[in-house]
């Protein structure tokens, strides 16, 4: 008997569909597969970079409670040994604080801390220099002493002294000296606001009777004698002058 072309044609269709179809299916459990690899992927670099994130977090609590006595400059960097800073106000639109020499006194020296009366100006680079010769960094509540550069106008070291004003009668800076006179100490206090602002404290010797007067803090006050304004010390903490650092970018000590 003979066999019906058309009967054949539909077997053969048939079978295409089931094949198709078997193929359709295998590939749905591939994309299946994939989408499952997929995630399992995706769920393991989440993972791998939670723990990555949690390892960083801990760390960086861990350095900053090791290193939180440092000192910062206003881009919250440590205040390095060896490194010239500009001192300015942290709060305000000041001049940053620079030296010279007091007019109507009729002597060029000694050369004494001021604060620069218009804002434009950045003042005189210092360095601090930490009674701990091992410290890399000033830390609060060290002693440090600050160098503005030796003089050659007065032909001494630069480095900040507490005097008592024979005009005044009122205890101000200057920033000029010599090796036989020992130069005076400070310490570093952080201020709660703003971020990296510190007031700077006296710290006068230990054999000084000035130890067991109220801590005595850097501020500024106007000069009658010649009109500057002369860096001194007050008790009144709220009179304290909040000071930020500015990291001297060419870090060489002007020379007066």
């Amino acid at each position: 008997m003979d066999e019906d072309p058309m009967e054949d044609s539909k077997d053969n269709d048939y079978e295409d569909s089931q094949e198709f179809m078997l193929d359709e299916e295998e590939m749905a459990d591939t994309f299946l597969n994939l989408d499952t690899i997929q995630e399992l992927e995706l769920s393991t670099d989440f993972s791998k970079h939670r723990a990555t994130t949690l390892f960083l977090l801990l760390l960086s609590l861990t350095t900053a409670g090791a290193d939180s006595d440092v000192v910062l400059d206003v881009y919250g960097k440590p205040l390095e040994v060896g490194s010239e800073y500009y001192m300015r106000r942290a709060v305000g639109l000041f001049g940053g604080i620079g030296r010279s020499h007091r007019y109507g006194t009729n002597s060029p020296c000694p050369l004494y801390v001021k604060e620069y009366k218009s804002e434009y100006i950045t003042g005189d680079p210092v360095k601090f220099v930490p009674a701990n010769e091992t410290q890399k960094e000033i830390h609060l509540s060290s002693d440090v002493q600050i160098d503005s550069g030796k003089s050659a106008t007065c032909r001494s070291d630069g480095f900040w002294r507490v005097i008592l004003d024979a005009f005044t009668l009122t205890r101000v800076v200057i920033a000029t000296g010599t090796p036989s006179v020992p130069p005076s100490s400070f310490r570093m206090e952080k201020a709660e606001f703003p971020p990296n602002a510190y007031k700077i404290t006296y710290s006068p010797p230990t054999s000084s009777s000035l130890q067991q007067q109220d801590q005595e803090y850097l501020t500024v006050f106007g000069d009658y004698l010649s009109g500057l304004k002369l860096v001194g010390l007050t008790n009144n903490s709220t009179q304290g002058l909040l000071f930020a650092f500015y990291k001297n970018a060419t870090d060489v000590v002007a020379s007066m």
